[in-house]
């Protein structure tokens, strides 16, 4: 791999590792920098199996900016119970969090609280207050859900119609036939704040009653944090996982020691932090997805330690303003209707296409070894210390009293080098001793850097890399002092695109399409006439098109009209 990568990668990581570490004092030189969430949800009314597509709005001192303090956004969805049922987290791409959560089949029937919140908003009191409340039907479990003669409510984050700026919103005609075209045009009523980010859905009427989520104007507790005392440092790079190291008998932390994190699988990368005085550390984790298998240990195995890694979600929600929720009875026929649609798209899937909008970078963290030795290509042989001394060039085993060690000769340099860092299936290696025991039939590759290598703020003398026939670390314990667990990352980002019958993308137009939800589009920037076109379903109905939005200085926007559909 070339110096010049491993000099870049370097410089970014100790830029990294310097802000973070800083964080408190750089943000309070800004002013106390207080970061919040604006949550829009296509609807707030739902069946279980369904998708919540959601769109979250990251502003900072109340401000809308595409560069925002933290890169990562949390959502939770919590039961009556305050218990976290659903956990994601997505990245912050301009400024937002655009993607969905599935809500499962077997949910009981209730009121769920949905959550959105970085990592720096847990500093401050009254983050939790950024919530929507969302009514789950599951025909099969009843629930607490209650029917009345009233409408449904949320006393807590809504926000009534003349608090907002208002925007146009028209369809160019009033009722329509089963798949037919919808032209709807946009603009502004209001032109003293413009709009910088706009949100449309098209609903069925009725299965959206609040249209905000947010808490916009903080109160004096969120302003009034300690910022010599941090505890939740912003993610202002990419996903971290934090933890503590602390000695295992007496229950102390640990300090001034390295830690080690290895993703493991196809994603592989090395990460490389030193606890502070109470023997915590923080990693940063660079464009992963999904669960991951990752490793965490210390290079120190003559101490009995324990490592702790801390929950970055809530799980419980433990702060709870009272709030009352009741359902209006005549929505008994839009559940029935809902729930129709919803057993026909078993059958005939739903045409909407689902669109990832995350790029896959994942990348050989190491690059391409100068040595790559395939041990099935060579004779056998009995030890792995001998396959060392007999087949692997440039890589010699030392023995010091009772303990081995590898030296590197670097060809080009004409160096040696002591201590290389060792891996064998991705996981740091310490005890050359441990590793020399390993059955040469076990492993498959064995590949070498003998030349420098920086990770971070450190500098290896050189890499060996082990890879077994299995990828499960056959012929050797897991190492002293380390955990293997699957760790949350982050959840893809993802746009709806709504199915076209222009012939040209749908040529089964003939199958049955009953959508809830019409259109979902959470990306749209006002211009001059802007017009935006999607199709109805099959489905005889009214649905409304709302929209909503925010300017650069915070002021929220809202839009809503309605069409009917008709065979």
């Amino acid at each position: 791999m070339k110096k010049e990568l491993f000099i870049a990668f370097s410089v970014i990581y100790i830029l990294q590792i310097n802000i973070v570490l800083n964080a408190q004092n750089n943000y309070k030189k800004k002013n106390n920098s207080i970061e919040n969430i604006v949550l829009i949800t296509d609807r707030d009314f739902y069946l279980s199996g369904e998708k919540i597509w959601f769109n979250a709005l990251c502003l900072s001192n109340n401000k809308f900016n595409e560069k925002t303090i933290s890169k990562i956004t949390y959502f939770e969805l919590f039961n009556e119970e305050k218990k976290s049922v659903i956990q994601k987290k997505v990245r912050i791409i301009r400024g937002e969090s655009s993607s969905f959560i599935e809500i499962p089949e077997n949910i009981e029937t209730g009121v769920y609280n949905l959550i959105a919140y970085t990592q720096y908003m847990k500093n401050f009191k009254g983050f939790k207050s950024n919530r929507i409340s969302l009514i789950i039907i599951n025909p099969g479990k009843k629930g607490n859900v209650k029917l009345t003669n009233s409408i449904i409510q949320n006393q807590d984050s809504s926000y009534q119609k003349n608090e907002l700026n208002l925007l146009e919103i028209k369809t160019d005609k009033k009722i329509y036939n089963t798949k037919e075209k919808v032209a709807l045009s946009l603009s502004e009523k209001n032109f003293i704040n413009k709009p910088k980010y706009l949100v449309i859905s098209v609903i069925k009427k009725g299965s959206l009653n609040n249209y905000f989520c947010s808490n916009i104007n903080p109160d004096d507790n969120i302003k009034s944090g300690d910022f010599d005392k941090i505890k939740y440092y912003p993610e202002i790079r990419d996903l971290t996982l934090s933890g503590t190291l602390i000695e295992k008998e007496t229950k102390n932390p640990i300090s001034n020691t390295k830690i080690y994190l290895s993703v493991l699988d196809k994603n592989n990368q090395v990460n490389i932090s030193k606890t502070d005085n109470n023997g915590r550390f923080i990693f940063t984790l660079n464009s992963l997805y999904n669960n991951q298998d990752i490793c965490i240990c210390t290079e120190d195995e003559s101490v009995n330690s324990e490592i702790f890694v801390n929950n970055s979600f809530l799980y419980e929600l433990d702060y709870f303003k009272p709030i009352s929720y009741i359902i209006d009875s005549t929505k008994i026929e839009l559940i029935k209707e809902m729930y129709l649609n919803y057993q026909t798209t078993e059958y005939f899937p739903d045409k909407s296409e689902i669109i990832k909008i995350n790029k896959d970078t994942a990348v050989n963290f190491f690059g391409k070894p100068e040595i790559e030795i395939n041990i099935d290509d060579f004779i056998k042989l009995p030890t792995l210390h001998e396959v060392f001394d007999e087949i692997i060039p440039f890589v010699y085993v030392k023995k010091k009293k009772e303990n081995y060690s590898f030296l590197i000769y670097d060809d080009k340099n004409k160096t040696t080098f002591k201590d290389p860092l060792v891996f064998y299936d991705q996981i740091p290696i310490f005890n050359i001793n441990e590793l020399l025991k390993i059955k040469p039939k076990f492993i498959d590759q064995i590949n070498v850097i003998n030349r420098k290598y920086i990770i971070g703020n450190y500098i290896f003398n050189g890499i060996i890399f082990i890879k077994s026939k299995t990828g499960k670390l056959p012929g050797i314990n897991i190492p002293k002092n380390s955990i293997i667990t699957k760790y949350q990352t982050t959840y893809e980002s993802y746009l709806l695109e709504s199915p076209e019958y222009n012939g040209t993308k749908i040529e089964d137009d003939h199958l049955p399409d009953f959508r809830t939800l019409l259109y979902w589009n959470p990306d749209i920037i006002l211009k001059d006439n802007k017009t935006l076109h999607f199709y109805t379903s099959d489905h005889s109905s009214e649905y409304d098109v709302i929209i909503r939005g925010i300017s650069e200085t915070g002021k929220l926007f809202f839009g809503q009209t309605n069409f009917k559909v008709k065979k």
